[in-house]
């Protein structure tokens, strides 16, 4: 009898470290991940312009015509060392000002430090910037979805100029970076949608990998603050085409 609950214990013992041994094996430290992101031409062009006047009307309605409904971006983030590095994987000219913009943005997190590297390229001149991660309010939610076969948890957020975001992160990456500049959750996001700016960013696949590569800290260019940004994107964009003034403090992602 006493052997039998004795193997019994051991059984049971095993079971439970060997299954805390596999849940820890499943949480990926280091890795790349890929990213489509997503950009709603027509719908952003309402936004940019005054569509109630016969100028803008004519602006929504010419950029309508010259452009394809969706712009479509591939981008990829690697992450490890508690670091992440962001950074397109193909590129393609967009007729849309603010995915041209942002279509080569690549940023370097320290999550560790609080601290990030972003580099942008506006009509050919490339910028960048040191800063602190993107302070974003996040609420979790009780929702979840499946994202290139992770279960992620829904969370919304707000930052910036009460800019709402919503965002997916898995628990199953134990980093709490994102793509673009989205941070600050207890996991990895692997999905973002701003519903005002009509932009999504989506994993498509994830890669667990080991590396003792540093992740790229340094980019070209000239530096610029990010509050120094606004101004530099209206001497930049004014000469080519009129938009909304308050277009130009959202023209980071």
């Amino acid at each position: 009898m006493i052997n039998i609950r004795r193997k019994v214990l051991i059984t049971i013992v095993l079971f439970f470290f060997l299954g805390e041994s596999q849940a820890q094996q499943t949480v990926s430290t280091s890795g790349i991940i890929h990213f489509q992101k997503k950009v709603n031409n027509h719908a952003q062009f309402k936004n940019m312009f005054d569509d109630q006047t016969p100028q803008g009307k004519r602006l929504v309605d010419n950029f309508t015509k010259m452009t394809e409904p969706f712009d479509t971006f591939y981008f990829s983030l690697e992450y490890a060392d508690n670091n992440t590095l962001y950074k397109p994987e193909d590129y393609f000219e967009s007729k849309n000002i603010l995915s041209e913009i942002t279509a080569q943005n690549t940023v370097f997190t320290d999550l560790d430090q609080k601290h990030a590297i972003s580099a942008m390229t506006i009509f050919d001149k490339k910028i960048n910037m040191h800063e602190d991660p993107m302070a974003i309010k996040w609420k979790l939610t009780d929702e979840t979805r499946d994202i290139a076969g992770y279960n992620c948890i829904r969370a919304n957020g707000v930052f910036g100029d009460s800019i709402y975001v919503v965002a997916f992160y898995t628990e199953d990456i134990a980093l709490s970076g994102g793509p673009e500049h989205f941070n600050g959750l207890p996991g990895m996001i692997l999905g973002v949608a701003l519903p005002h700016d009509h932009v999504t960013w989506f994993a498509t696949k994830i890669e667990k990998r080991s590396t003792s590569d540093s992740l790229q800290r340094e980019f070209a260019g000239v530096k610029i603050s990010r509050s120094e940004i606004p101004a530099y994107l209206k001497k930049a964009v004014i000469p080519k085409i009129k938009i909304k003034e308050e277009m130009f403090d959202r023209i980071m992602y």
